[in-house]
């Protein structure tokens, strides 16, 4: 590593992951990759610099980086795990006390069943954690915190295998959120109303037809949100039908509603460009 590498701070570390973020689509980041020392793309001070590296040290963290730092790393769509049958969890350690761990998906669904079958339902209290040392229990389960399994499992249900979401549903699991099928119609149908499938961060489903009564209320711009940061971890199958519709998230349609998706893009991606076309709206007083 260079001396450049060696005093590349986090907080700069966040703003070259951006970059990478704009050039490349996603935050896959190879961990020999090294940011050219030529590009026009980049900072001056970020040439050369070792993010492969960077992002290997990111993933290889025994414990979670200050709540700020996290957030936004995931909320930009930090692949901890470059798989997407993996995700990373807090689990308990004793002595040693909290760290995070990597672990696969059909074992958290696991430890989730023997929850299920042990107080009848899914609905975990956000202070349980998986008693270590007790063989009632998957191994791999233990120290885990299952209500944050059950959050990431809902963030990330789209990338889950067809036996995965089946078993997830048998457990009475991701029954709020709409199957791929009908999230493909829901795009569809905007697109149709719309002329786009430019979903702004914002936007509810409406209580009116022709949308479906099931999913008046839905978050279906967060929805698209989380489709779009972790998007490379998708079936080709689901990045397909994306292409099909014709799904973008980074437009000016998709930031112009609010000016606070704005400023939270502005946070997370301050080398990112929003469209030129934007225009922050006349009526907010801010």
């Amino acid at each position: 590593m260079d001396a450049r590498s060696a005093k590349f701070p986090l907080n700069r570390q966040l703003e070259a992951l951006a970059v990478y973020r704009k050039i490349y689509g996603d935050l896959g980041v190879g961990d020999d990759y090294v940011v050219p020392s030529t590009s026009r793309d980049w900072p001056a001070d970020m040439l050369g610099v070792d993010l492969g590296n960077r992002a290997r040290q990111l993933r290889q963290a025994k414990v979670k980086f200050e709540a700020e730092i996290e957030k936004k790393l995931n909320d930009m769509g930090f692949l901890w795990n470059r798989s997407r049958h993996y995700a990373r969890f807090s689990k308990l350690e004793l002595p040693a006390g909290w760290i995070v761990v990597g672990r696969p998906w059909h074992n958290i669904l696991d430890g989730l069943a023997t929850y299920h079958r042990l107080v009848g339902h899914c609905r975990v209290p956000g202070s349980f954690v998986v008693p270590s040392d007790d063989n009632t229990w998957p191994v791999l389960s233990w120290g885990l915190v299952l209500a944050e399994c059950v959050k990431l499992l809902e963030v990330h249900m789209y990338q889950l295998t067809p036996q995965e979401y089946s078993k997830a549903r048998s457990l009475g699991l991701l029954e709020h959120l709409p199957m791929w099928f009908e999230v493909v119609e829901l795009f569809d149908l905007y697109d149709d109303l719309h002329g786009n499938v430019d979903i702004p961060i914002d936007f509810d489903v409406p209580p009116l037809q022709p949308w479906p009564s099931q999913w008046h209320g839905l978050r279906l711009g967060e929805l698209a949100w989380k489709l779009w940061i972790y998007e490379s971890l998708l079936p080709s199958s689901k990045r397909h039908d994306l292409d099909v519709l014709g799904f973008n998230f980074n437009t000016t349609t998709t930031w112009a509603r609010t000016l606070q998706a704005v400023r939270v893009f502005l946070e997370l991606f301050q080398h990112l460009s929003i469209p030129l076309s934007y225009v922050v709206p006349a009526q907010d007083a801010s």
